[in-house]
């Protein structure tokens, strides 16, 4: 069986030059004159393709425990928007907090809640969810290594998508997306 490491440098070798083709692709997105909401859309979309190659080698999939769904999640506000509009749900007025958003703070004040879509192990915003969301790969397939509420503070494996969140966050930065955690945007309603 192939570590977690030997996965995700069998992904880069095998789809490497695709892999630079779409963040180059995302780069050019950056200060392209196209609207931003296509722009964000179109970095959506490499985001798929990019994920579509490396998930078939991750523990995630074929995960049905959801264990992910308890970690923190940071969004900006055109991702709220788009949960806003696939939900029909109103959706919080978050400050811009990009300047002195405290990730440390935040992540531990979330972690090990549930994301207020999460309904019975069942991501009821699969098709709208967060960049966040779409690029979290633990290559090994040991999936209780996400489990934080029984395993807290194991080291997941995860691939390296850094420079195209890197991207996706300047672009929404440059467009004066407010950054905050699902929950502030999306307050629980419910049971999970």
């Amino acid at each position: 069986m192939k570590t977690p490491q030997e996965r995700a440098d069998w992904v880069k070798a095998k789809h490497g030059k695709w892999f630079d083709k779409l963040i180059n692709e995302a780069k050019g997105l950056l200060d392209a004159p196209a609207p931003f909401a296509l722009r964000a859309k179109l970095v959506v979309r490499i985001i798929d393709d990019l994920a579509e190659r490396v998930a078939p080698q991750s523990g995630c999939y074929n995960c049905r425990e959801a264990h992910c769904c308890h970690q923190s999640v940071v969004i900006t506000s055109w991702e709220a928007e788009q949960i806003a509009k696939y939900t029909k749900r109103k959706m919080a007025a978050v400050p811009d907090l990009a300047m002195d958003f405290d990730v440390k703070e935040t992540r531990e004040r979330y972690s090990g809640v549930p994301c207020p879509f999460l309904k019975k192990k069942i991501c009821t915003i699969y098709e709208v969810r967060p960049a966040t969301c779409r690029l979290h790969f633990n290559m090994s397939h040991d999936v209780s290594l996400c489990d934080i509420i029984n395993n807290p503070g194991a080291s997941v494996p995860m691939f390296n998508f850094q420079e195209l969140s890197f991207i996706r966050m300047a672009m929404h930065h440059n467009e004066g997306c407010a950054v905050g955690h699902i929950h502030e945007f999306f307050p629980p309603t419910g049971p999970t």
